[in-house]
């Protein structure tokens, strides 16, 4: 049982969970290390009460992962991609305030709703193309050209 103290918050220390059956999922196993190292982030970064309202600049990412800003923005465009959050605000600097984007988990509900769980879905795209190329005969050619 968890303890609370006089301002009613519980003693207990934070940690962060990430239950087996999404390690087990395609979109998870198909992560980059600078991807997991941003999920995780973004994991610290939420408190129980915050989804949707994650903020979290790429700036911060690079730095806080240790990656370039290229990497740092690559890896959380993947991450939406994969359905593992979601983007709620588009921050800018070139506005009169400056806002940082806000992130959604999509494995905890957001408000009222549901989790959506969209990276459960998600496939690996074939990128092999499945058209029959002709290939060419070479084997009957030699090396001066003469058959």
């Amino acid at each position: 049982m968890a303890s609370y103290n006089k301002t009613g918050r519980s003693r207990a220390t934070r940690h962060i969970r990430i239950d087996y059956w999404m390690l087990r999922t395609e979109a998870w196993r198909s992560l980059k290390p600078s991807e997991i190292a941003l999920f995780l982030i973004l994991l610290e970064r939420y408190n129980g009460g915050n989804n949707g309202t994650i903020g979290l600049s790429i700036r911060d990412a690079s730095r806080l992962a240790h990656v370039s800003q290229n990497t740092a923005s690559k890896a959380l465009n993947s991450l939406i991609e994969k359905g593992f959050v979601k983007r709620r605000y588009r921050g800018s600097f070139s506005q009169k305030v400056h806002r940082a984007s806000e992130y959604e988990l999509t494995h905890v509900g957001y408000g009222k709703s549901l989790p959506t769980k969209d990276f459960a879905s998600w496939k690996i795209q074939n990128t092999v193309s499945t058209q029959v190329r002709p290939r060419l005969n070479l084997g009957a050619m030699s090396n001066d050209g003469v058959m």
